[in-house]
């Protein structure tokens, strides 16, 4: 009977299995352009990754529209430079969606705060718990950070001290537990100097009234105050999404600006290799009198060149200034020899004297 039973199992799956591989012959998926687009939906949950091929219907006349505004502002001249112009605009478009979508999220959690702060806090502690047993030292501390999570331990301390005040000392599963709000690793619990086997109730006792105590004592010295001021930064839109969510959403952010600035570049390198922006000729500036500038005299006209007998430049005294400019008794510098000195000042000095006079010569 057993044997037949078998057979007849086999029998059923090899059918299904005959079944299930005739119906994947036949579904080989969409066939038309809309089709295919419609598919390609199916697995779009933000838009702000990917080649943009699907996007949502908004962003698309968006998108086109961007692509429109770039492509009239900076003329692209072949196909390369079309396709930075359109990373540009996916990547800047995909940026600008980012930013709403991160203003969208703190209007919601400002919402929240309104409304259920504690109750949110407190399924976040709860979440959090349910990682103590596998890492007591660190989650303890975590939830001791919180008032949300400070309460949850206070609770469950208050269940431990019920049964030893009950005069029942606790047993395997009350003492790795009160082990695990007490954030104490796996592998030092053998030798535990205050929970152990031979503890007594009211040793027990004590060791939960003593954490009660503590914990309380965070409660209402800080921790209160801590979460009415994350609260009223959250209400007001000012707190940090440091939520796995919020996380990924800056990085989607911060990719997206990459990809434009170094399209941006890639572009601005080619049109000047073609010669399309060659940046203007940086104007020298003038060199101001080297008496009359510091105390608000009119600058004196530049000296003319003129050669003396042998060839050599020499440039004549500056002339004296309008008579409507305001006399200043200072000694009038004197005129540069033939050829500057070479023996004074450093290097750096020497070179420039140089140069000063390879140019006028």
């Amino acid at each position: 009977m057993a044997r037949e039973k078998g057979a007849e199992a086999m029998a059923t799956s090899e059918r299904r299995i005959a079944a299930n591989r005739e119906n994947a012959k036949l579904a080989k998926g969409p066939k038309t352009p809309g089709g295919k687009a419609n598919s390609r939906r199916n697995a779009l949950k933000h838009g702000l990754t990917g080649k943009g091929v699907v996007l949502p219907a908004d962003d698309e006349v968006e998108l086109a529209a961007r692509k429109a505004r770039l492509v009239a502002d900076l003329k692209p001249a072949d196909d390369e430079e079309l396709g930075l112009i359109d990373r540009m605009a996916l990547a800047g478009h995909r940026m600008e969606r980012a930013v709403r979508m991160e203003t969208a999220r703190r209007i919601q959690a400002s919402g929240r705060a309104l409304s259920s702060w504690a109750e949110d806090r407190r399924v976040a502690a709860e979440e959090l718990a349910l990682r103590l047993a596998r890492r007591p030292s660190l989650v303890a501390r975590q939830l001791r950070r919180t008032l949300q999570g400070c309460e949850l331990l206070l609770d469950r301390w208050r269940g431990l001290l019920r049964t030893a005040e009950a005069g029942t000392a606790w047993d395997e599963s009350g003492r790795s537990r009160a082990l695990d709000l007490l954030g104490v690793p796996v592998d030092d619990r053998e030798h535990h100097p205050r929970v152990h086997g031979k503890a007594t109730a009211e040793d027990l006792a004590a060791i939960a009234r003593a954490e009660i105590e503590h914990l309380e004592g965070r409660r209402d010295g800080y921790l209160e105050d801590e979460d009415e001021s994350d609260r009223v930064l959250v209400e007001t839109g000012l707190a940090f999404d440091d939520s796995p969510a919020g996380r990924r959403l800056w990085g989607y952010e911060r990719a997206n600006d990459r990809i434009f600035h170094r399209s941006l570049a890639d572009l601005n390198r080619r049109r000047r290799a073609r010669g399309a922006d060659r940046p203007a000729a940086r104007p020298r500036p003038s060199r101001p009198s080297p008496v009359a500038s510091p105390y608000g005299v009119p600058s004196a006209p530049a000296p003319e060149r003129v050669e003396v007998a042998d060839g050599t430049p020499s440039v004549p005294a500056p002339k004296a200034a309008a008579a409507t400019a305001p006399t200043i008794a200072m000694p009038t510098p004197a005129a540069p020899a033939t050829s500057p000195p070479q023996s004074s000042g450093n290097r750096r000095q020497r070179r420039a004297r140089e140069a000063l006079a390879r140019r006028r010569g």
